[in-house]
């Protein structure tokens, strides 16, 4: 168009009219010049999606029942521990929920109190907490403490004096609950979702259960993908509701979600 309206900026001047033929000329050249740089254009379109898919929307919460440096008792709080922050230097908004266990106050204050819950388990409604904080190593990353008291501030995570609890079930069963409600809660009063909701061993697995099943019709729960590290053996998940890939690093292929978890 610059190019026709140049040639007939010159043309006017001369008092010369442009021909028929040289006007389809200039048509064609143009239409040609387009289909050469719309491959381009479309490429770039799409790697910008994906860039900004990536560095701006993505958001992944990892719930365990132990993270270093909050709690440990072995790999598990390690993972756990490592993997937001690993994320994060990818640039994956990454958060982090865990049981708020007794040696975990010193990182907590009144004012870090955001929500509260009362939470049906067997037959008592029980009030549940939730406490947010920056964590300390990472200030990109949030941390969600589910606070209740009686189910855990106690001497050991999930034993002691070498015997283990004998409600465990009983607790983590709560702690499922009360990161289903934080994920409802998070959805209703700030518009956010989480993409990928990250479950580990057995603490944690019935959050994909109550996601499909008994929540399934809750807005916030929606194209959300849980993946469950099983402590041993592969894990392979296909879904076309988000695209990530990630083992030690994380990979895209269109709209194909690949999920692979390996046990060391």
């Amino acid at each position: 168009m610059t190019l026709l309206y140049f040639r007939c900026k010159i043309n006017k001047k001369k008092r010369i009219r442009i021909g028929n033929e040289e006007k389809i000329a200039i048509k064609l050249h143009f239409s040609s010049v387009l289909m050469l740089i719309w491959p381009l254009v479309l490429l770039f379109h799409e790697f910008t999606m994906v860039f900004i898919y990536y560095t701006v929307f993505m958001k992944l919460l990892m719930v365990s029942s132990e993270a270093f440096p909050f709690s440990k008792t072995g790999g598990l709080g390690d993972i756990a521990g490592s993997l937001p922050i690993a994320f994060d230097s990818i640039k994956i908004n990454s958060s982090l929920a865990i049981p708020l266990y007794k040696e975990n106050y010193k990182f907590v204050n009144k004012k870090n109190l955001f929500a509260k819950f009362k939470i049906k388990h067997n037959k008592d409604d029980i009030e549940v907490e939730i406490i947010k904080i920056k964590h300390p190593e990472n200030s990109n990353i949030t941390v969600y403490f589910v606070k209740q008291d009686n189910f855990f501030k106690r001497n050991g995570l999930y034993s002691e004096n070498g015997k283990d609890y004998k409600d465990n079930a009983s607790r983590f069963i709560l702690f499922s609950k009360a990161i289903v409600q934080l994920l409802i809660h998070l959805y209703k009063k700030e518009k956010f979702k989480f993409d990928i909701i990250h479950l580990n061993d057995w603490q944690t697995a019935l959050i994909s259960l109550y996601i499909k099943e008994v929540y399934n019709n809750e807005e916030a729960l929606k194209s959300s993908l849980e993946v469950e590290n099983a402590g041993t053996g592969d894990l392979s998940v296909n879904s076309t509701e988000a695209s990530k890939t990630y083992s030690s690093t994380i990979k895209r292929d269109n709209n194909k979600v690949t999920i692979i978890l390996k046990a060391n």
